[in-house]
């Protein structure tokens, strides 16, 4: 009799820890998670803000695996990097063709930074808010041709980025899921713009952008 309950007692025990195990491995989002790391890459990011082709401002309407997203997870708080990198070129031909006139752009963007991420849900992150802070530098070079003059533009801005927003996770297999963010984003940067032209003087001029932008960010991430 003995050995039995001591049997009955040990074969529940082992199902309730295979229970937890499967909770674990099936969800593993629980903020006890023994795995608080995760990586992410982002596969495609949509934002509202209209590019403008030879001048400073603007962001480019989609993004396409171009930047990386690593956590560190605590409870229901997670710290968050973030860098990406964007590479734009664009053309343009004037609206009278028999002008001739054409120009073309080559855009550079660097974003790095850091943030803080809360989850929503009591005990998994499938919701969470977060907000980011970055260092943002964007760097243009213009050249526009015209049947009166051609004009070559160097421009080279820095400053900063914030973001605040709200994201969920869907987990694919194990530990791999999709991570959808969307928000809000801030810019403000600074810097000088260099103007050349054939038939004039250079001229050099202090440029100030701000802007806001609505995005969405699809990541791959994994956690670990």
């Amino acid at each position: 009799m003995k050995v039995t309950l001591i049997f009955l007692l040990a074969f529940t025990l082992s199902l309730k820890a295979q229970d937890s195990l499967s909770v674990s491995e099936d969800y593993d989002l629980p903020l006890s998670n023994p795995r608080p790391y995760e990586v992410g890459y982002l596969f495609l990011g949509l934002n509202s803000y209209q590019p403008r082709l030879f001048s400073p401002p603007g962001v480019s309407y989609f993004e396409f695996l171009n930047g990386i997203l690593a956590k560190y997870k605590y409870k229901k708080l997670s710290l968050r990097f973030h860098a990406s990198y964007l590479y734009k070129k664009t053309t343009l031909q004037f609206a009278l063709p028999s002008t001739r006139d054409f120009g073309n752009a080559t855009v550079k963007d660097y974003k790095i930074g850091t943030g803080l991420q809360y989850s929503l849900v009591k005990k998994y992150d499938y919701i969470y808010t977060f907000a980011d802070l970055s260092y943002r530098k964007r760097a243009v070079t213009a050249n526009i041709v015209t049947s009166l003059y051609q004009t070559n533009i160097v421009s080279k801005l820095n400053g900063m980025n914030m973001v605040v927003g709200i994201g969920s996770k869907l987990k694919l297999y194990k530990n791999l899921y999709l991570t959808l963010e969307t928000g809000y984003d801030q810019t403000y940067l600074v810097g000088k713009s260099k103007y050349s032209s054939y038939n004039s003087e250079q001229e050099f001029r202090q440029e100030t952008l701000s802007y806001g932008n609505l995005f969405t960010r699809l990541y791959f991430t994994l956690t670990f």
